[in-house]
């Protein structure tokens, strides 16, 4: 992943992943295993929430091109801070920065453990929320669940029309109206609305983050509620949007112009992936969204991580079909996905992915791009970071099967899978937080001739919660479990057709788990 940079910003300087809330946030899912701090940023755009409570999506010097180009949008959307020498924007048609504000305030209590963090800005993370979930240009009365402007998937830019009936790209409307931004990024009371699957299922996981930091500093009525409005906006958005095999791209709120696709069911969007780690599908629906990813195929295409799929003809944006969000590929979907795959019960799957996102790596000398054409090279769009995040999550969760179950790996759980793609002896594995070194270590064997795992953990967690993936055709059954040698009480956890050798309440510190059966 890119080296953090270090810029001047609110009164003092930050270390900064990338100079935008939402990429920066995306980023932390990496980020916060390697990078010296992780809050710096994040915190600018918590300091300076609006009166209305949404928050600002990046910030640009004011001598940029673009910082000047976007103050045409309403005065609420923007705000110069002269003395640093700043302007800070929110793309008006955007829903996913508030539910994003949470998602990153969740990363830095996990990397630093500082709850003081979380209890001075819990009450701005859920007035964000609650503009979300009540502003009359968020939120849909009638499906009481987040709407935006159609955009692909959760991108910052919709169709836009000259003459009303035929979609124009981003150059025809400058040649006639001048620059295309507002028309192409803003909203109001008129614009065609819908229902997008992947800002419900942020919104739905930052409800249950904000439940979790409730609780943690002892708001058990708080946190009761947050689960319970939770709980409902997941039922509400899984009738309205799953199509079937997967959720689709986009359900209308208005009437929408004639000129719009009306295909939207059919449509793939690269959000389903997110949808599935947010916890927003059931095991069977998530179960469903793999294999349709896994069951695409084409001869003529690097892999199936699609960013939309099929594309929009001619164009989306004046992005052609098979680039960029109109049916490009993403790294994005490749983490997400492999990540999701391993903990879904399609462990070989998602080992593969991983394999061929190394394959890609090689392929551009050692980078991970984050946008790619369909053959593979690289395209343009998007900070790589957010992508090599989202695959360095999949390692982390997924192939090396270390969650954090709280902070600072105080309580984690451990899922080793490496015998899903092949291996079956890892030495020293480390998973640990760049700002606080809080880590977790291991060791394991698979003895395939004396039908035995063995798993020695190291490191800082006060507790494990063991998961051992059995090798295919082992008996399930006849397994057992002993804790430094003592025999412990265990539990087969089938995953589909994947079953887990389950051992709670390990204690933590220099600990050997072995199974047989």
């Amino acid at each position: 992943m890119g080296a953090q940079s270090i810029e001047y910003l609110g009164g003092r300087e930050r270390r900064v992943n990338v100079g935008w809330l939402r990429d920066e946030v995306h980023a932390l899912k990496g980020a916060k295993y390697f990078a010296p701090s992780v809050r710096d940023f994040v915190e600018l755009f918590l300091m300076r929430q609006t009166e209305a409570g949404f928050y600002y999506d990046y910030v640009y010097p004011l001598t940029s091109d673009i910082a000047s180009r976007l103050n045409f949008f309403d005065p609420m959307y923007w705000h110069v801070y002269p003395q640093e020498g700043i302007q800070m924007h929110r793309l008006p048609i955007e829903a996913d920065v508030e539910y994003l504000a949470v998602k990153g305030t969740q990363h830095i209590w996990q990397a630093t453990g500082d709850t003081s963090f979380v209890e001075k800005w819990l009450p701005s993370l859920e007035q964000g929320l609650r503009y979300t979930t009540g502003d009359s240009l968020r939120w849909s009365t009638e499906h009481q669940l987040v709407k935006r402007g159609y955009t692909i998937d959760t991108w910052d830019f919709r169709q836009i029309t000259l003459d009303g009936r035929t979609p124009v790209t981003p150059q025809e409307w400058a040649q006639q109206k001048g620059d295309p931004s507002r028309a192409h990024m803003d909203i109001d009371a008129q614009t065609p609305m819908g229902i997008f699957h992947g800002d419900n299922s942020g919104v739905y996981e930052a409800e249950r983050l904000l439940a979790g930091m409730h609780r943690a500093l002892g708001h058990d009525a708080a946190a009761r509620a947050w689960n319970h409005e939770a709980a409902a906006l997941r039922a509400r958005a899984n009738e309205l949007l799953w199509e079937g095999d997967y959720y689709q791209q986009f359900v209308p709120v208005d009437s929408l112009p004639d000129w719009y696709p009306n295909d939207f069911p059919d449509r793939l969007s690269l959000s389903n992936t997110y949808d599935i780690n947010r916890g927003l599908p059931t095991q069977a629906m998530s179960a469903d969204i793999i294999r349709t990813y896994r069951d695409l195929r084409s001869d003529s295409t690097f892999a199936a991580w699609y960013t939309l799929h099929p594309a929009v003809k001619p164009y989306f944006g004046g992005h052609e079909p098979g680039t960029y969000v109109n049916g490009g590929l993403t790294t994005v979907v490749a983490g997400e996905l492999a990540k999701a795959a391993f903990q879904h019960g399609f462990e070989q799957y998602g080992a593969q992915i991983l394999r061929r996102a190394y394959d890609l790596m090689q392929r551009h000398d050692g980078k991970l791009p984050v946008m790619l054409k369909r053959d593979g090279s690289a395209d343009s769009g998007a900070p790589d970071n957010w992508g090599q995040a989202a695959l360095v999550s999949a390692l982390t969760e997924g192939l090396a099967g270390v969650v954090d179950e709280g902070t600072l790996f105080e309580r984690a759980e451990v899922s080793p899978r490496w015998t899903a793609a092949g291996i079956d002896e890892v030495e020293n594995v480390t998973v640990a937080y760049g700002p606080s070194g809080a880590e977790v270590q291991y060791d394991v064997r698979h003895d395939a001739s004396g039908d035995q795992i063995t798993l020695a953990l190291r490191g800082d967690a006060e507790r494990y919660d063991v998961r051992l993936l059995l090798p295919e055709g082992a008996d399930a059954s006849g397994a057992s479990a002993t804790v430094n040698g003592e025999n412990a009480s265990s539990r087969i956890e089938t995953v589909r057709e994947s079953h887990y050798l389950v051992v709670e309440g390990v204690p933590g510190g220099a600990t050997t788990v072995r199974a047989r059966w």
